[in-house]
C-alpha cells in the first residue's frame, strides 16, 4: 500500500520511499540507504535505467547489492511508479 508524500513522491507500507527530485532521477530510500534511479524522460514513457540498481549512494556505496536485492528494488520502483501513474519501461544502461 502506498501513501503520497507530495505530488512527486510516495511511501510504501513495505518501508521504502520513491521521490522524484530531478528531471533525470528519483531517490529510492530504504532504511538509511538511498540510491539514485536514473531515468530518460520521454514520450510516451520514461526509460528507467537498469544499472541504477547497482549501488547505494554514500556512505553506503561499498555495500554490495545482491542480484536478488536488485530485483526486489526494481519491483519496488515498478510498483511505486505504477501507483504514481507514471508510464515507464526498464532500459539498458
Amino acid at each position: 500500500m502506498f501513501t503520497w508524500l507530495n505530488k512527486q513522491g510516495v511511501k510504501s507500507s513495505d518501508g521504502f520511499i520513491l521521490q522524484r527530485v530531478h528531471r533525470f532521477y528519483y531517490f529510492f530510500e530504504k532504511g538509511d540507504k538511498k540510491m539514485q534511479v536514473y531515468v530518460e524522460p520521454g514520450v510516451p514513457c520514461e526509460g528507467v535505467y537498469k544499472d541504477s540498481f547497482d549501488k547505494w549512494m554514500p556512505p553506503h556505496e561499498n555495500i554490495v547489492i545482491s542480484d536478488e536485492e536488485k530485483e526486489s528494488i526494481k519491483m519496488n520502483v515498478s510498483d511505486a511508479l505504477n501507483f504514481m501513474g507514471v508510464s515507464f519501461k526498464f532500459i539498458k544502461g
